[in-house]
């Protein structure tokens, strides 16, 4: 008697067991159905317990816990957080205010020749030799010229020469009489000029021929 006491017992609690082990998914349908067959056998009990019938439904989550899911079933899906919008641009840098740069040089020419300006900026011609800008000689061999270029600018530039032809009759009968003509064009010699231009206002730049 002693041991078949012993013997309900351990079935007994291999019964609560296995009922606890199924109301959290850890234990299937089928295993649970062995037990509750052994349990029938053993123990007896009513109809509806024994296997065939309803079982503990398995709870969606435990309020004294953490959330357990079914065994084998798809974990659940964390959404992912949406990426963040792209900035701006930057906006663009204000214009830069112009300043007026007047050019003077002091260069002796002959008649029919003409200094010239170009350099490296759009507003110099870009060192074009067929388009340089013309000074105008104002008197005692000084060319000027007055420019708008860009603020705060530094750049490059260099005066020439242009022969334009005989400029008067007398030229013209020298030139019969078989006087050679200067070279159309002659670039005065490196380096470069250079210069700065103010953030804004006027500015003047004095020179001589080299």
């Amino acid at each position: 008697m002693h041991c078949l006491a012993e013997y309900i017992i351990a079935i007994s609690r291999l019964w609560v067991l296995a009922m606890q082990l199924r109301r959290y998914a850890y234990l299937s349908q089928q295993t649970y159905d062995i037990f509750e067959i052994i349990r029938c056998l053993t123990l007896g009990g009513p109809v509806s317990a024994c296997p065939g019938t309803s079982s503990p439904t398995p709870p969606s989550s435990n309020l004294n816990g953490p959330i357990i899911s079914n065994l084998g079933s798809k974990p659940a899906l964390v959404p992912t957080p949406a990426a963040a919008a792209p900035l701006p641009p930057p906006p663009p840098p204000p214009p830069r205010e112009p300043s007026w740069v007047t050019f003077e040089v002091h260069a002796i020419t002959i008649p029919g020749e003409i200094i010239h300006l170009t350099g490296d900026l759009g507003e110099l011609r870009y060192w074009n030799s067929d388009t340089p800008i013309p000074l105008i000689c104002i008197g005692n061999s000084l060319w000027t010229v007055t420019l708008s270029l860009p603020g705060s600018t530094t750049f490059s530039y260099k005066y020439m020469r242009k022969w334009n032809g005989p400029v008067n009759a007398i030229q013209g009968m020298i030139k019969f009489f078989g006087s050679p003509d200067p070279p159309p064009l002659r670039w005065e010699p490196d380096p470069n000029r250079s210069y700065t231009t103010p953030e804004s206002g006027c500015c003047t730049i004095s020179g001589s021929w080299r």
